[in-house]
């Protein structure tokens, strides 16, 4: 099922996109539509054919792989995309780093131990927060990012949790895109083999504009059309993606909800 912004001025707007990945399909806007667990792909200026699904499209290394995953879904929808995307990435064989952008309460701790472990207290890592702080004064390399980084269960490396939940908020925006540059620049090296995954959360649409232009990829995770404004979102969405470089990525993922 096609998401209802195909048919809008979004469509139209992005008429002249190149998307990179699938050269059979030059000129066309994406949109996916997401059924937990399958998801569909669908080229909405070629009458809804159906493709391969973002989360299972092969990764060369001949160009660098990044992520960003904005989520206006609740937690478990997010994460569900999330795995998806990590699943699909980890088969690929590459090192994955995932960093979060959101509040520090919406955060899911990556490190936490199973339930039954009885030997020490769950790993709470507060990377994230000491590397904002360096990134407000220190010169930073991309390797350097792996010291903050510590192995999730999910097999991510993952910056943790801040130490304050408002961290990440109220960081100043251009050490955010100091970051995602970094970032970009390590998935971008094909001596790295390394895909990053950024999931973001309660950004401004301000900062969003300036982070989300630094991507390969946006996935824009959508709740179900009767928990959202629909003509707030299609307005908002407009404009960020007026913003945005037009050979960049974008796919829409909605989980249906069933009633029972």
């Amino acid at each position: 099922m096609l998401h209802p912004f195909a048919d809008s001025g979004l469509r139209d707007q992005k008429e002249n996109d190149r998307v990179g990945a699938f050269p059979e399909s030059t000129g066309s806007y994406w949109v996916v539509s997401c059924k937990q667990p399958a998801i569909q792909a669908f080229d909405s200026s070629a009458g809804g054919s159906i493709l391969k699904p973002p989360v299972m499209q092969e990764f060369g290394r001949n160009k660098g792989h990044m992520r960003i995953l904005l989520s206006f879904a609740d937690r478990s929808d997010r994460e569900k995309y999330a795995c998806g995307c990590t699943k699909a990435l980890l088969a690929s064989g590459l090192r994955i780093i995932r960093l979060d952008l959101m509040p520090g309460i919406s955060m899911v701790n990556p490190f936490r131990r199973k339930t039954g472990f009885k030997d020490g207290r769950d790993t709470l890592s507060s990377g994230i927060s000491e590397l904002l702080l360096q990134l407000e004064s220190v010169k930073m390399e991309p390797s350097d990012l792996l010291d903050f980084v510590q192995l999730g269960q999910d097999g991510c490396y993952h910056f943790g949790l801040p130490i304050r939940a408002d961290d990440i908020l109220c960081c100043r925006t251009d050490v955010l895109v100091r970051l995602l540059q970094l970032l970009r620049r390590m998935s971008d090296s094909p001596d790295e083999n390394t895909a990053v995954i950024v999931v973001i959360e309660s950004l401004p649409f301000r900062v969003l504009k300036q982070i989300c232009s630094l991507t390969n990829e946006l996935h824009i995770i959508m709740p179900p059309q009767d928990q959202s404004d629909g003509n707030l979102c299609e307005w908002e969405l407009t404009d960020l993606f007026s913003s945005l470089p037009p050979n960049l990525l974008k796919f829409f993922s909605e989980t249906k909800k069933v009633s029972i």
